[in-house]
C-alpha cells in the first residue's frame, strides 16, 4: 500500500474529501465526528503508521483501527444465524478460465470448505465472481451463513485475513446494491462505521467478500434487467479487482449461451472479471441419515426406505434440505405415517399435501380455544391457509418479504372479523399468529417476521393467487398479476388449488388467453399469464385438446413439462432445454423457438412442428450446435417431430457451406469470453492442444486485425500476451448461428452486429 492508495481509501471513509489532512509526514483525518491523528513514514518499502506511540503497517492500521474489522467480524458471529445440524453439501465445480481451461467440471466432496478455498484465491488485477447456483431450498443461504460465521471465528483466530459478508437480495428487487449493503450492515448485523464507498474499497483489499443471496429475485423475477445492471456496475466500481459471491436459484453462469451473458458483459468489457460457478448437488441418503442422526432421529433408515419406496429417491422430500428438515420435524412429534398417507394420495400435489400436514397439526393441537369447555380449534385447517394466504399476499402487495408484527396483527384482526368470529376468538387468533409453526421473527428489534422459508410463501402467494383465479373476477386477477412477475412455484400452486377445488380449467384457460389477447407484451400481466398456462395445459385431460396463441415464454420452458394435445400457435419461445420432458400429440405453428437443447434419449409421437423458426439445436455438455436449417429438420425428424415446411420461412433458407476449421476454432475462443473477460495465451494455448499453434499464428492475427479481440495489458507475473473482446456480445450471439462459412465472413459478421 503506497501513500495514495492509503488516502483513497481515507477518503472513502471520511465525510467528505476536505476532511483528510497531509502534510509533513503527518496525516489527519476526520471519520464520524472522531478527528485520527497519526504519522506516516516509509521504511524499507513500507508504509507505515504511528499512532499513540505504536507503530504498524498502514494495512493493519486501516483494517483494525479505521474500518474496524474486528468488531465487524464480532458482529457476524452474534447477528448471523447459527445453524446447529448443518450438513454440508457437495456439488460441481467449473472453475475459473485461468485455472480451467478445458470447461471440466470437478465434483467437490464439501462445498464449505471449497468455497472459502475458492474466495482467498485473489488474482492480480482481475476481479473474481463466484457463482453458487442450485434449487430453492437446498442450503444456499444456510450454507452462505455457515461460512460467514465460520470466516469470522477464523479471523478472530488470526487464521484468515477477510470475512464473508452475508447481504440478502430477496425481495428488494427496487433498491440499489448500495442501499441494499447499507441496510444489512445498519439493521442485520448492527456496524455503522463506514459508508458504502468504503465498503467497496475493503472489497478491492480484499478484507470483505461480498456473498449476495437471491440474486434471481432482481433479475428473473424482476424482469428488468435491473440486477445484472447493478452487477456490471458493481463490477466496474471494483476496477478489476475484489471477489463477490452471488448465490441464485438458476444458473446465470451459463457460458455456452451468449443471450444470457450479453447484457452484463457489455457493460464490463473494459474491466478484468473472471467467473467461475460451483453448483450444489440435491441431498443423497448419506447425508439424509446423518442430518436425521444429529436431530436424533431414531428410525431414519425406516422412515428413508419408506418414502424413497413410496415416492422415489429422488423426492424433493429426501434431497431439499429444507423439506428433509420438516420431516424429520414431523417423524419426531410422531405425525410420519399420516404424512406418507396423505402424500400417497397426490404425489404431483405433494407441497401442499405436506404442507397440510403441517398445518392440520396446527390447527389441532395448538390454536385451541382453551376459554371455554369443551376446547375447540380457533381455526380450520381451510382456515389457516386462508389466513396465511392473506399473509403471502399483503407482502405481495407491499413488495416485501417480511411484515412488522403490528401489521401482521391487523391482518389476523381484519381476517377473524371477516369470517365472523367472535371477540374472544378474534384475540386469541391475533395473539398467535406471531407465533405460527410457519411464521418466524427475524428481526427481534424491529419485530418483523416472514415465512418460515421462501418456499413456503411463495406456496401461499399460489394460493392467494389460486383463490382469486376461483373467483373468476378479472379486475381482481389483473391487479394481482400486474404488480410484478411471479415466481414459477406460485403460478404453479396456484393452478393445483384449481384443480383441487374442482374448478374449470377450461375457463381459467379462456381467461389467460383473454389476457394475452388483451395486454401489452411487455406488461407483467402477460408475463403471468405465460407462467401459469404451461401448468395448466399440464393439468388438463390427456384427452382434452388445447389451443393456446401468441404466448411469449421465459427460458427453459419445455423443461420438465407433460404436454398432451396442445397446439402452441405464433408462441414465441425463449431457449429451452426438452430434458425430462414429454410432449406427444402436439403442433408448433408459426412459432418462434431461439434454441433448443436436446437430450440424447428424448423422443415424440405425433407432434408436428409447421412454419415455424428454430434458431439452433444444441445438446446437454456440448458448446456447438446445430444451425443449418436442413440438418434442424433431418434431426427433429429423428427424433419423432413431423416437421412441415411453408416458404419464405426460416427453415427453408438456402443451405450454406459447413463451417470450416478456422471459424469453429475463432468460435471457440470467443465463448471463452464467457467465463472471463480477458484471457492469457497460455489460457489459449491449453484451450486448443495440439491446435494452439494454428490459432496463435493464423486465426488470432486474423481476429485482431477484424477488430474482434484486442490486446490489453497484462498485469500477472512473468511474460505473456493478454487479450479482451472489442465487440458487443450482442454482436457474437447475432453472428454464432451464422458460424456455416469462412472465417473472414463470420469475423465480419461478429464486428458489423449482422
Amino acid at each position: 500500500m503506497n501513500i495514495d492508495d492509503l488516502k483513497k481509501v481515507l477518503i472513502a471513509f471520511a465525510d467528505s474529501e476536505s476532511d483528510l489532512d497531509m502534510a509533513g509526514g503527518e496525516l489527519v483525518v476526520q471519520i464520524r465526528d472522531q478527528i485520527i491523528q497519526v504519522s506516516v513514514e516509509q521504511q524499507q518499502g513500507n508504509l507505515l503508521i504511528t499512532e499513540n506511540g505504536e507503530k504498524q503497517s498502514a494495512y493493519s492500521w486501516l483494517v483494525n483501527r479505521v474500518a474496524r474489522i474486528p468488531q465487524l467480524a464480532d458482529r457476524l458471529l452474534e447477528n448471523v444465524a447459527f445453524e446447529p445440524h448443518f450438513i454440508s453439501p457437495s456439488g460441481t465445480l467449473l472453475d475459473q478460465i485461468d485455472a480451467n481451461p478445458q470447461d471440466k467440471e470437478n465434483q467437490v466432496a464439501d462445498v464449505s470448505t471449497e468455497i472459502p478455498k475458492l474466495l482467498s484465491t485473489r488474482a492480480a488485477g482481475t476481479s473474481t465472481v463466484l457463482y453458487l447456483t442450485s434449487d430453492a431450498g437446498e442450503g444456499k443461504t444456510t450454507l452462505i451463513n455457515w461460512i460467514a460465521r465460520d470466516q469470522a471465528q477464523l479471523y478472530k483466530d488470526q487464521k484468515s485475513d477477510w470475512l464473508l459478508i452475508p447481504i440478502s437480495l430477496s425481495g428488494r428487487s427496487f433498491l440499489t446494491f448500495d442501499d441494499i449493503v447499507v441496510a444489512e450492515l445498519v439493521n442485520r448485523l448492527r456496524f455503522q462505521f463506514f459508508y458504502y464507498d468504503a465498503f467497496l474499497e475493503l472489497v478491492k483489499l480484499g478484507v470483505l467478500v461480498p456473498a449476495f443471496d437471491g440474486f434471481e429475485e432482481m433479475f428473473v423475477e424482476g424482469s428488468s434487467g435491473e440486477a445484472l445492471s447493478a452487477l456490471g456496475n458493481l463490477m466496474n466500481d471494483l476496477e478489476s479487482s475484489g471477489t463477490v459471491l452471488i448465490a441464485a436459484r438458476k444458473a446465470y453462469f451459463e457460458y455456452r449461451n451468449f443471450a444470457t451473458q450479453a447484457r452484463l458483459f457489455d457493460t464490463i468489457r473494459d474491466i478484468s472479471v473472471s467467473f467461475a460457478n460451483i453448483r450444489l448437488n440435491r441431498w443423497d441418503r448419506k447425508r439424509f441419515l446423518i442430518y436425521a442422526e444429529r436431530r436424533e432421529l431414531l428410525d431414519r433408515e425406516t422412515i428413508y426406505d419408506k418414502v424413497r419406496t413410496r415416492l422415489g429417491p429422488k423426492h424433493p422430500l429426501l434431497t431439499r434440505a429444507v423439506l428433509v428438515r420438516r420431516l424429520v420435524e414431523e417423524a419426531k412429534e410422531g405425525n410420519f405415517d399420516t404424512l406418507l398417507d396423505h402424500l400417497g394420495t397426490t404425489p404431483e400435489d405433494y407441497f401442499f399435501q405436506f404442507v397440510n400436514t403441517l398445518v392440520e397439526r396446527e390447527a389441532r393441537e395448538k390454536w385451541i380455544d382453551r376459554s371455554g369447555t369443551p376446547r375447540q380449534s380457533l381455526l380450520t385447517t381451510e382456515e389457516h391457509h386462508a389466513l396465511l394466504a392473506l399473509v403471502a399476499k399483503e407482502m405481495w402487495i407491499s413488495s416485501s418479504e417480511v411484515l412488522k408484527g403490528d401489521y401482521l396483527d391487523l391482518i389476523g384482526e381484519l381476517f377473524a372479523s371477516e369470517i365472523g368470529k367472535p371477540a374472544e376468538i378474534l384475540r386469541q387468533i391475533v395473539n398467535r399468529i406471531r407465533q405460527h409453526s410457519l411464521i418466524v421473527s427475524i428481526s427481534e428489534n424491529e419485530e418483523l417476521y416472514a415465512f418460515d422459508h421462501e418456499d413456503f410463501r411463495k406456496f401461499y402467494l399460489g394460493e392467494a393467487l389460486g383463490t382469486t383465479l376461483l373467483a373468476h373476477n378479472d379486475k381482481d386477477l389483473i391487479q394481482f398479476l400486474e404488480n410484478g412477475p411471479l415466481p414459477q412455484q406460485t403460478c404453479d400452486a396456484a393452478l393445483n388449488m384449481v384443480k383441487r377445488n374442482d374448478g374449470d380449467l377450461s375457463e381459467v384457460l379462456w381467461t389467460l388467453q383473454s389476457l394475452v389477447n388483451s395486454g401489452a407484451p411487455t406488461s407483467y400481466v402477460v408475463e403471468n399469464a405465460a407462467s401459469m398456462v404451461l401448468r395448466l395445459l399440464e393439468l388438463l385431460p390427456v384427452d382434452q385438446e388445447a389451443i393456446i396463441k401468441d404466448f411469449t415464454f421465459a427460458s427453459d420452458a419445455l423443461k420438465d413439462r407433460r404436454f398432451c394435445k396442445v397446439k402452441f400457435e405464433g408462441c414465441h419461445f425463449q431457449e429451452t432445454s426438452l430434458e425430462d420432458t414429454l410432449i406427444d400429440g402436439c403442433q408448433f405453428v408459426r412459432c418462434t423457438i431461439h434454441r433448443l437443447e436436446i437430450p440424447g434419449d428424448f423422443r415424440t409421437e405425433d407432434t408436428m412442428i409447421k412454419d415455424t423458426e428454430i434458431s439452433g439445436i444444441t445438446y446437454p455438455d456440448e458448446s456447438s450446435g446445430i444451425y443449418d436449417p436442413d440438418r434442424i429438420r433431418e434431426k427433429l425428424t429423428s427424433i419423432g417431430f413431423e416437421v412441415k415446411i411453408i416458404e419464405n420461412r426460416v427453415m427453408v433458407q438456402q443451405p450454406v457451406s459447413e463451417a470450416d476449421e478456422d471459424t469453429l476454432l475463432a468460435e471457440r475462443a470467443l465463448r471463452a469470453f464467457m467465463r472471463a473477460t480477458q484471457i492469457n495465451e497460455g489460457v489459449f494455448r491449453q484451450k486448443f492442444g495440439r491446435d494452439a499453434n494454428r490459432f496463435m499464428e493464423i486465426i488470432l492475427p486474423k481476429m485482431i486485425g477484424k477488430e474482434v479481440l484486442q490486446e490489453v495489458p497484462y498485469k500477472g507475473g512473468g511474460a505473456q500476451r493478454r487479450f479482451g473482446i472489442c465487440v458487443p456480445m450482442s454482436n457474437i450471439e447475432a453472428a454464432v448461428p451464422t458460424t456455416l462459412g469462412s472465417l473472414d465472413e463470420f469475423l465480419s459478421s461478429v464486428k458489423h452486429g449482422v
